[in-house]
């Protein structure tokens, strides 16, 4: 057995709200869409981060015995590259 039920509305103005409330909800969903994938964005810049850092500091304890100075420079450069990679991927997530 199967009921169908319709439900019309007469009256123009509680049709125009009910179609802009649709709208409404319709944007919201898409604007939300939007902000999860930029969520997800800052999350891989920022798994990056950590993991650059981490590099940093196991270089850092394994260097702190005799670090010569081409150790320090090579550590330096990377680091630097490093931080350019990450200032870059900041740089290029959308605002929000």
């Amino acid at each position: 057995m199967r009921f169908d039920i319709n439900i019309h509305f007469y009256n123009s103005e509680v049709t125009s709200l009910l179609r802009e409330i649709l709208r409404k909800v319709n944007t919201m969903s898409a604007e939300f869409d939007d902000l999860i994938a930029k969520v997800d964005a800052i999350e891989t810049v920022a798994d990056g981060c950590i993991t650059v850092l981490n590099d940093v500091v196991a270089r850092l304890i394994a260097m702190q015995d005799a670090p010569t100075p081409e150790q320090v420079r090579a550590l330096a450069d990377r680091l630097a590259a490093q931080t350019q990679e990450i200032a870059d991927a900041v740089s290029n997530v959308p605002p929000a």
